[in-house]
């Protein structure tokens, strides 16, 4: 998928799954990739402080998740979600 000619970006899953990997981990600091968090709510057990993908963002919004199969916010998540790219904090 990195190396696809097309400008499509790659789900953040994939990408934080690779840069587990060392040999990976430069290339996903400058993957192009989307959206800003994990897409399935599993992935999210993986995400953690000290890797390369995360951010403070994610910390935050961690607490506000649905249970469900897919990354899913009440509301109060959602807003956290519309102030950070107002502030350009995630794009």
């Amino acid at each position: 998928m990195r190396d696809d000619q097309n400008e499509v970006p790659v789900p953040f899953d994939v990408v934080m799954l690779a840069s587990r990997y060392q040999d990976n981990r430069s290339q996903a600091e400058r993957a192009k990739f989307a959206p800003f968090c994990p897409m399935l709510s599993q992935g999210w057990a993986l995400l953690a402080e000290g890797d390369v993908l995360f951010k403070m963002i994610h910390h935050e919004v961690r607490r506000h998740l649905i249970p469900a199969l897919w990354t899913t916010l009440n509301n109060d998540g959602v807003g956290l979600i519309r102030n950070a790219v107002l502030k350009k904090v995630i794009i």
